[in-house]
């Protein structure tokens, strides 16, 4: 196959025979070489399928060529992958994938970096492993979490801190805040404001993200516009019909963030409860016992706001 090697921009006359050829535990003639089926040895017990070469089982290569040309034809658009798969098993898998079929295999490539944890790589050893209902049982927000994970170019490494992870909430709740406050404008409300702020944003979030899925770009986008928003609503310069399609902008960009989704902010029937306890301890101005019940809250990770509307809530 002429182009191996050119996804890796390796040079195919370089390649040293006997490299990695304990996983595949053969002899290798030369350095492309790769096994496409492995014949049956006594180890592999019922692991085997009859062939017209005798009994074996196909190289580790193989079964993604066979499952992505299943379900997606011989030619298709984008294939993922981390970046310990460019070599050698997605150049592997495009040198069968093109023999096999005489047609180009995949126009573009995604590999993402690998993940830290507090600039160091996740090991048990460690003891920096966690799993996503770890993160949870400590605190974490689900959509904390994914603002986190999602917030750093795929390309680039990501250094996954609790500190970030604070970061992320905050600004989760600033757009819960910003859309809070938009619901709050009435109709009557006539300021002067065209909207066209809002236009720009959404098509300067797109934009970026086009350019490789440019998400820290496109994040500048919004939050650029958000903070300016913020400053017009203090203002009063925000009209009804602006507000209306600003609340309509935040959920078009989270249908891609997919972190101010309504049941991860709608209070539970404690938080509830214990909000409306601390209203009527206010009310009677019992303040010591609002402020036991501020540190309840406190304890589940919620912080509260009063407000000339009432009291709102924010998860840290």
């Amino acid at each position: 196959f002429p182009q191996y090697g050119k996804l890796a921009r390796l040079d195919p006359e370089q390649l040293k025979s006997g490299e990695r050829v304990a996983q595949d535990e053969y002899g290798k003639e030369e350095g492309r070489d790769f096994a496409l089926w492995k014949g049956y040895k006594l180890e592999d017990g019922e692991v085997y399928w009859e062939s017209p070469w005798g009994k074996g089982r196909p190289g580790w290569h193989i079964e993604c060529s066979a499952m992505s040309t299943h379900y997606l034809g011989d030619h298709f658009d984008i294939h993922c992958g981390g970046v310990d798969n460019i070599f050698p098993h997605h150049e592997n898998e495009i040198a069968q994938s093109c023999a096999a079929s005489g047609k180009e295999f995949v126009n573009y490539w995604l590999h993402n970096e690998h993940l830290l944890v507090e600039n160091q790589k996740m090991s048990k050893s460690l003891d920096n492993f966690y799993t996503l209902r770890d993160l949870v049982d400590k605190k974490c927000s689900p959509a904390a979490i994914r603002y986190t994970l999602i917030s750093t170019h795929y390309r680039s490494k990501l250094n996954f801190t609790f500190k970030k992870v604070d970061e992320s909430q905050k600004c989760i709740n600033k757009l819960c805040e910003l859309k809070r406050r938009f619901a709050l404008i009435k109709e009557d409300n006539d300021s002067m404001d065209n909207g066209v702020s809002i236009d720009e944003m959404l098509a300067g979030f797109s934009e970026k993200l086009g350019d490789d899925l440019n998400i820290s770009g496109a994040l500048g986008e919004l939050f650029s516009w958000v903070n300016g928003m913020f400053s017009r609503l203090d203002r009063d310069e925000v009209n009804y019909e602006v507000s209306q399609k600003a609340i309509i902008a935040l959920d078009k960009v989270d249908q891609v963030l997919g972190v101010m989704k309504k049941g991860e902010y709608e209070a539970d029937d404690e938080i509830q409860r214990l909000i409306e306890q601390r209203d009527e301890a206010r009310i009677q101005k019992k303040w010591d016992a609002a402020d036991i019940i501020r540190k309840k809250l406190d304890a589940l990770n919620i912080v509260l706001e009063d407000t000339p509307e009432g009291t709102i809530w924010k998860k840290k």
